[in-house]
């Protein structure tokens, strides 16, 4: 019997997907790379209107994050768009990456996509997710648990940090 944080979870992952179709967000970023979805939407740990997506692109410059927002925004699926340098300006929290963000009020929720640009995806994330991937119901509970604590207390702490705390090995 599935646990009512399972269920949520379910639920927030079903509409995640109606997003993602509704949005074609899927096609837009095909055309530029491989799609690696990745986070709580990868594993079926949502409990926030957030999807991770690592783009894995030849070329992750700043001109090809100028071509996929642009195409982002002409597409007009979206109401707010991000962009982070992490590659210049480091913060030890995120990946050396280009960051890109998006919003949209949908379905009563403020929904955001994060998008993280790679030419490849960085082993230590790999390795969590293949741990996450590989982890039982009962983990997954667990981190369900931590990440309802996260957010009735409005902490900081991030998905990928209370990832971290289930498999240390992983730091």
């Amino acid at each position: 019997m599935k646990d009512k944080l399972q269920i949520k979870a379910a639920a927030y992952k079903k509409e995640a997907s109606a997003l993602l179709k509704k949005s074609e967000l899927i096609e837009l970023l095909s055309r530029f790379g491989k799609i690696h979805f990745t986070g709580s939407y990868a594993y079926n740990l949502m409990l926030n209107p957030d999807i991770d997506i690592y783009l894995e692109t030849k070329n992750p410059t700043r001109e090809t994050v100028k071509k996929i927002l642009d195409a982002l925004i002409d597409q007009d699926a979206w109401n707010g768009y991000m962009f982070y340098d992490w590659k210049k300006f480091r913060r030890p929290q995120f990946p050396k990456s280009y960051y890109i963000g998006l919003k949209i009020d949908w379905l009563e929720k403020r929904w955001k996509v994060d998008i993280w640009l790679f030419n490849q995806i960085p082993k230590k994330l790999l390795a969590l997710e293949k741990r996450l991937q590989t982890s039982g119901g009962e983990t997954h509970l667990k981190i369900l648990k931590q990440k309802e604590r996260r957010n009735k207390t409005r902490s900081d702490k991030s998905s990928f940090e209370i990832y971290q705390e289930f498999f240390p090995q992983l730091h």
